[in-house]
C-alpha cells in the first residue's frame, strides 16, 4: 500500500469579509497580516492553507491508526 500524497488546499478568500484594515498578527505565524480566516481570526492565506492541509493529514492519521485504512 502506498502512502496518500499530503493533500492541498486552496482557500477562496476573494471576498471583502477576509480583509481588515488593521494589519494584526497571524494565528500561525509571527507576521502580521490584514488577512482574516472565516472566523474572522488574523491569517495569511497560505499559513491558513497549511494548516487545513496538516489538519487532513490528521484525520487520515487518525483514520489509519484505527485500523479502518486497511479494511
Amino acid at each position: 500500500m502506498t502512502a496518500p500524497k499530503t493533500p492541498s488546499v486552496v482557500l477562496d478568500w476573494g471576498d471583502s469579509r477576509h480583509w481588515s484594515a488593521k494589519s494584526r498578527p497571524c494565528e500561525y505565524c509571527p507576521g502580521l497580516t490584514h488577512l482574516l480566516d472565516d472566523e474572522g481570526r488574523p491569517a495569511h492565506k497560505t499559513c491558513a492553507e497549511a494548516a487545513a492541509a496538516a489538519a487532513a493529514v490528521a484525520v487520515v492519521d487518525a483514520y489509519r491508526q484505527e485500523g479502518a485504512w486497511a479494511r
